[in-house]
């Protein structure tokens, strides 16, 4: 039952995304980093069509967006686990949210004591087989110099033209799987489309004999807590160990500086040990960790 305080209602478009947003910038400051308006601006369901009201939903407090939760599906039908924020003077809220949910998983971080408590005595207790998504931040002082080897470029975006560029590193530095690149273009002009992108945090790298781009990162800036949100990093597959990815990374942070970033802010698995070790030699570190909880109760 949510409380009488607070409306629920659905997703209904890009406002509902500049809201979510304005509620992750509010909650940045001093947080664990839980959302940056970036990586909710690349969320499929918030950026794609319509979702349906059962997917996705916001609450209300005075007319504020307070918290949401999202309910992605997974490439094989099953529902990904749930994804949300709430803000903590209204973590109230949560036992009305995982009931609208039904979700027998949820991802949160291991910096949001009071929701961690919360869904605790929901009785959710942390996954096991689940690996960590490590939330990672670096103060933007000491940058080093981008640099590539000889027969590369390096670049940032210019716009919808280089989409299908960004899509096919990605998709090659899968393996070829997951998104098909031609979808994965699609994705990614929606995603410039939404605010606050800019494709000169964008940046990639390539092949200077016929200019493919084998490399690349993307970067979203808030201005008003002056950090930068990178991710995701790739490389083709055949261009690893140049340092193209790191150089990618680099430019997009030093560009962001250019524009009032102080800090920038990364996530990787935690069993991934090659994206741990880019970013590490980057000089990030842990600021909190990502973990799936499920309902044994």
């Amino acid at each position: 039952m949510i409380d009488s305080r607070y409306q629920q209602r659905a997703y209904e478009g890009p406002a509902d995304l500049r809201a979510m947003q304005t509620l992750a910038q509010r909650l940045w400051p001093g947080g664990p980093g839980r959302w940056h308006i970036g990586e909710l601006a690349a969320l499929p369901l918030a950026r794609g069509p319509r979702p349906e009201a059962e997917d996705f939903a916001l609450w209300e407090h005075e007319g504020t967006v307070v918290g949401w939760a999202a309910r992605p599906g997974d490439a094989d039908g099953t529902m990904a686990p749930l994804r949300l924020q709430l803000d903590p003077d209204h973590v109230e809220l949560a036992p009305g949210v995982v009931g609208w949910a039904a979700s027998a998983r949820v991802v949160v971080t291991d910096a949001e004591q009071g929701l961690l408590d919360a869904l605790r005595g929901l009785g959710y207790r942390q996954a096991d087989d689940h690996p960590a998504v490590l939330q990672l931040r670096r103060r933007l002082t000491d940058l080093p110099t981008p640099q590539t080897p000889e027969g590369y470029w390096l670049r940032h975006v210019r716009g919808e033209t280089d989409a299908e560029a960004l899509a096919g590193v990605h998709h090659a530095a899968a393996g070829g799987s997951g998104t098909a690149p031609d979808d994965g273009a699609e994705e990614y002009r929606r995603a410039m489309s939404c605010w606050p992108y800019r494709p000169d945090l964008d940046w990639l790298a390539g092949l200077t004999a016929c200019g493919m781009a084998v490399a690349g990162c993307v970067g979203w800036l808030d201005e008003t807590n002056r950090v930068v949100s990178l991710g995701p990093v790739a490389t083709h597959p055949d261009h690893r160990q140049y340092g193209l990815a790191r150089a990618a990374a680099l430019a997009a942070m030093h560009a962001a500086r250019r524009l009032g970033a102080i800090e920038a802010t990364a996530r990787v698995r935690a069993d991934d040990p090659s994206a741990r070790a880019l970013h590490e030699a980057l000089g990030f570190a842990t600021a909190a960790r990502e973990i799936t909880l499920v309902r044994t109760e």
